[in-house]
């Protein structure tokens, strides 16, 4: 098979981008899950949440944000 150089270098530049652009919500996600955990523990609650996979964060946050504006319960 032979492969097409120039949409090889595109697609690798293209996965590059995305990489960066995912590790870029990562982070903003961990640090606004930070805060939201600050703001947690200052209530006095306990917080026991694995912050593991990036759709839980999302998840999170938005019930979190959204749902439960004036009671920052984590879900689990």
């Amino acid at each position: 098979v032979k492969f097409n150089k120039d949409r090889m270098d595109h697609k690798e530049l293209e996965d590059r981008m995305v990489r960066q652009v995912h590790n870029a919500c990562s982070m903003a996600l961990v640090r606004t899950d930070n805060r939201v955990r600050t703001q947690v523990i200052h209530r006095g609650r306990e917080v026991n949440k694995a912050h593991t996979d990036h759709l839980v964060h999302t998840v999170h946050f938005l019930r979190v944000h959204n749902l439960s504006r004036k009671d920052h319960r984590v879900p689990v």
